[in-house]
């Protein structure tokens, strides 16, 4: 310790006099000429005199760099581009806040700092792809741009449709449909993408149009509606069913105003809003709008612990129609829908039943109505074929223990919806991590035996990493 300090003192000593001696030799006479008159002769006499101030020579100075803040990713959209990362220090907190309610307040007020990244949780939607049998996936907020988009394809699965942000960060949907199945990109449609504020991708699958929106809360609203408005104008021209599914960040349970204006730019079109329950927390900002041409149809809402959002899905018969032309068998189907149930019955309601069973023979009684009721059944919900198509089968690595999990996790969602209960939220949020990363081991222990079964081990690495 002592001698460090004397090392110091000597090195302050040794810079202290070089900056002296510099000050010395920079003092230079000043030299000043007179003329005067010597015995009738002029002569010139030199005066010197030493300056008052004096040069100093500063070798190096160092300079305190300020700071700088980085929030977000870089601000050029190139593939070869790394996220910059930042960390939000938050101090001098109510007392009894907790985590739940700071991520709450960054996400109403902050809601381009989400954090639910599609890359982080590529895992978590293919093994909601392995459990259900989705023919189309519709995502929005993917946050990549177009390279990186073609990286992260769930199995078994084609890119239809996409948008990637250039300028801004985030945002961005895409289309996601079955191997196998014909499809095709309108265009027509996708040109009224625009970055925040309206985000299209669209797709024609035989006689059904499907079109994917999102739409940021500070985006120019008036953009918006001029953009979907010029969408389902396009999508009449076609004449065809359309189902339009997305993040619309509109508040549907309310009555403000920009709520109202859109319903009746819908109702003007003739589409219809069908759901009218909250998908995220207490707000219901994500619906499935379907054309008045849609004859039945199954709409509803899930919980895939994939985000904050709750998932929408929609059931309904699109006939599609496989692009091998390769067809394994026919089976022939009663389809049950909404409106041919409300035709039985409202026939079935002009029928007399007491003037007609009114014999003393039990059996002509019984004959007679089922006659009748069969009758009714077979007019009102008639056959129809439908081909079964070759598809190959891919190997599943959604196990009955990651059921098990996904159950008991509903279970506890369920429960904590009921119940405001702090101790279920928190179970709520171990059981959610702890499903990821068993999902993670189960993707990683499936690619290693694949790996392991494989008698070409470099083509079989290869082929899991363009997988």
């Amino acid at each position: 310790m002592v001698i460090s300090v004397v090392k110091t003192i000597l090195s302050f000593l040794r810079s202290r006099g070089r900056r002296l001696k510099d000050e010395e030799e920079c003092v230079q006479p000043e030299v000043r000429r007179q003329e005067v008159l010597v015995d009738g002769d002029v002569q010139t006499v030199e005066h010197e005199e030493e300056k008052e101030e004096t040069c100093t020579k500063v070798v190096s100075k160092r300079r305190n760099k300020k700071p700088i803040t980085l929030v977000g990713t870089s601000q050029q959209a190139s593939e070869l581009t790394g996220v910059k990362k930042a960390w939000i220090h938050l101090g001098k907190l109510k007392e009894g806040t907790t985590a739940e309610n700071v991520e709450t307040f960054l996400k109403k007020y902050f809601p381009e700092l989400d954090v639910s990244s599609y890359r982080n949780k590529f895992i978590q939607l293919e093994s909601i792809t392995q459990e259900e049998n989705y023919d189309v996936l519709c995502l929005s907020e993917h946050w990549m741009n177009e390279v990186q988009l073609q990286q992260y394809i769930p199995d078994g699965y084609n890119i239809a449709s996409f948008f990637c942000r250039k300028t801004h960060h985030h945002g961005g949907v895409v289309i996601y449909i079955k191997q196998g199945w014909q499809y095709q990109e309108v265009c027509q449609i996708t040109k009224y993408a625009e970055e925040m504020s309206c985000e299209l991708a669209a797709i024609k699958v035989n006689n059904t149009i499907i079109v994917t929106v999102y739409r940021t809360p500070l985006s120019d609203w008036n953009v918006f509606m001029s953009n979907i408005e010029n969408v389902f104008e396009c999508i009449n021209k076609y004449k065809k069913k359309a189902v339009i599914i997305g993040d619309f960040n509109i508040q549907f349970l309310g009555c403000d105003n920009k709520c109202l204006d859109f319903k009746n730019l819908c109702s003007t079109y003739g589409y219809k809003v069908t759901i009218n329950v909250p998908t995220r927390l207490d707000s219901c900002i994500d619906n499935i709008l379907i054309s008045s041409n849609f004859e039945s149809y199954q709409v509803g809402i899930i919980n895939n612990h994939l985000s904050d959002h709750l998932a929408q899905f929609i059931n309904f018969e699109c006939n599609l129609v496989n692009s091998n032309n390769e067809c394994k068998y026919r089976l022939t189907l009663t389809p049950i829908t909404d409106n041919r149930a409300f035709l039985f019955n409202y026939l079935l309601s002009f029928v007399d039943f007491n003037q007609i069973l009114s014999n003393n023979d039990l059996e002509k009684d019984f004959n007679c109505f089922i006659n009748i009721i069969q009758y009714y059944f077979e007019y009102c919900f008639s056959k129809t074929t439908v081909k079964i198509n070759n598809r190959k089968v891919t190997n599943k690595w959604f196990t009955d223990d990651l059921k098990k999990m996904k159950n008991e996790l509903e279970i506890v969602y369920s429960l904590m919806k009921t119940v405001n209960d702090s101790e279920l939220k928190v179970k709520y949020r171990k059981m959610k991590r702890k499903y990821r990363t068993a999902l993670k081991e189960a993707k990683k222990s499936d690619n290693g035996e694949y790996l392991m079964k494989a008698e070409n081990k470099n083509k079989a690495a290869w082929s899991l990493i363009k997988k």
